[in-house]
């Protein structure tokens, strides 16, 4: 019941303890070295599942040749950060790495990175005139946060389009006469008749409405309906409050406790994953399900054609109950990447970064090379050459076995975007979507009411926030599972959640966050 990763938090703890003896503990120079030499150097890049690019192709081919160097690939697909954690504490740390140092989890071990020097603060080689890509980006409006001591140590990956979506089984709602719903009122209605009136018509009880899995995250979009604000807000008595801890929670927590115990939703959801949600969805157990949009819904839609030729899938928006549904998110970014402290001419990758973030570099990254991946039409988009792409063996193939998707590498980087007001607006390539229509449908409907948790980022408020929230987050999603799944009443769940968080160091985190924002 407890989300990805959290299981590993005692690991974790120890891993941060010996960042904390470990390294040099000399502070990093204030002179700022930008030489770059003639010296042909070895780079290793690390990131989650990144190992398995380490082939010749020609794109990083080219940028190779650009800037005098060899990039090896590394980093496995599991546990990737904690095996990240565990090479900074043996002094091996890779020259350029990607890293998500705003999860609560993991941002105390960045911050002893930091303070032991394992990383050169980016910002200190970043310029309006030298590298107006990157200065552009580290100061967009929603990345003001994210310094530690007043200096950017990472480049943020843009991640501009939120796109997670609400799929439903339109063939299942027209055969029961159903419109789209639109309130909580009329969702709740079309579950129940997703559960009760064979919507399949199998003449079998046999299906239900929502699916569900132990990641939490999923379900909790459905708080936006019942007036909550995403993270901390002022309550009545002017005090900061996580959403957690609002009227306006307890009653999305009362719905959904209704909606389990009714067999709405799959019976002990919280021993499941996701892959088995999708897989119910899939085999037409379920009528609906929170999942990712955008270029996904290809992926959806073509896997239950190939199952029922006559199932027919779309997104709907988030149901609105007292409030306006919607979903919500951390920012516009994840992840982002570091430079070593150790890496050999730090300038070298700051330019390398400032390519793959200009315009020019940014089409590159995603969609290959001009005129060999890709042609650019006059009305400036992109249109895959397949027949290349193939042979490169790069670019992620869609549902429909052309390989559309972005060139897998660049990805990494973040998506395409534009800076507009100071602010990232998305800026990716209908290209890429085996189903624009409805992709682009569902990117509306996930940005429609797109609440921003606050505060945005935590970076600026330190490790010993990380450290607390981790353990009241958990808490948090622990007995929130339990009060849904009815294994402890409603008030009686809501009142250990608020006793254990408070013995967890909650009453800390209210101080901190009433220091910063009061």
């Amino acid at each position: 019941m407890r989300r990805k990763y959290v299981f590993l938090i005692a690991i974790l703890f120890a891993l941060i303890a010996l960042l904390s003896s470990c390294g040099s503990s000399d502070v990093q120079p204030d002179n700022v070295d930008k030489t770059i030499t003639d010296q042909h150097l070895d780079y290793s890049l690390y990131a989650h599942g990144l190992g398995v690019y380490d082939d010749q192709n020609d794109i990083v081919q080219k940028w190779e040749k650009a800037f005098n160097c060899t990039f090896h690939f590394e980093g496995a697909a599991i546990d990737w950060m904690e095996t990240m954690c565990l090479r900074a504490n043996s002094d091996d740390m890779p020259d350029l790495f990607f890293f998500v140092p705003n999860d609560t989890n993991y941002m105390e071990a960045y911050t002893n990175m930091i303070s032991k020097g394992m990383i050169t603060p980016v910002s200190d080689y970043v310029t309006k005139e030298e590298t107006p890509n990157l200065y552009a980006l580290l100061n967009v409006k929603n990345f003001e946060n994210l310094k530690v001591n007043e200096k950017m140590y990472f480049v943020p990956s843009p991640n501009t389009s939120f796109n997670n979506s609400l799929y439903i089984r339109k063939d299942w709602l027209d055969k029961l006469g159903l419109k789209e719903p639109e309130t909580i009122e009329e969702f709740q209605e079309v579950l129940r008749a997703f559960t009760e009136d064979d919507p399949d018509g199998n003449g079998k009880n046999d299906t239900y409405g929502l699916a569900a899995s132990k990641v939490f995250d999923w379900m909790s979009y459905f708080k936006i309906g019942f007036g909550c604000e995403p993270g901390w807000s002022k309550n009545s008595d002017g005090n900061y409050e996580l959403d957690a801890f609002t009227p306006e929670y307890r009653e999305y927590l009362q719905w959904m406790s209704s909606l389990y115990e009714k067999g709405y939703l799959k019976n002990e959801f919280f021993l499941y994953e996701d892959t088995d949600a999708m897989n119910d969805f899939f085999n037409g157990k379920c009528g609906m399900i929170l999942y990712n949009g955008g270029k996904t819904t290809g992926g959806v839609t073509f896997t239950i054609g190939k199952l029922d030729k006559n199932a027919v899938i779309d997104v709907i928006p988030m149901p609105s109950g007292k409030a306006e549904g919607g979903f919500f998110t951390s920012g516009d970014w994840w992840g982002g990447w570091s430079i070593a402290y150790s890496a050999k001419e730090p300038m070298r990758l700051v330019k390398f970064l400032e390519y793959l973030y200009s315009p020019e570099g940014m089409e590159e990254r995603l969609y290959g090379l001009k005129d060999v991946h890709y042609r650019k039409e006059a009305d400036g988009s992109i249109q895959p050459i397949f027949e290349n792409r193939i042979a490169t063996g790069l670019f992620g193939i869609s549902e429909d076995g052309q390989p559309r998707d972005l060139f897998q590498i660049g990805a990494y980087f973040g998506s395409a975007y534009t800076i507009e007001n100071n602010e990232l607006v998305d800026h990716t390539s209908e290209s890429i979507y085996r189903e624009p229509e409805l992709s682009l449908k569902s990117i509306e409907y996930a940005q429609k009411n797109l609440k921003r948790n606050f505060p945005l980022d935590t970076m600026h408020l330190g490790s010993e926030y990380a450290s607390l929230y981790a353990r009241v987050f958990d808490r948090i999603v622990t007995y929130s599972v339990r009060i849904i799944s009815g294994s402890i009443g409603l008030d009686e769940g809501i009142s250990k959640m608020r006793s254990l968080s408070e013995a967890d160091g909650y009453t800390k985190l209210q101080e901190i966050i009433r220091d910063h924002y009061q």
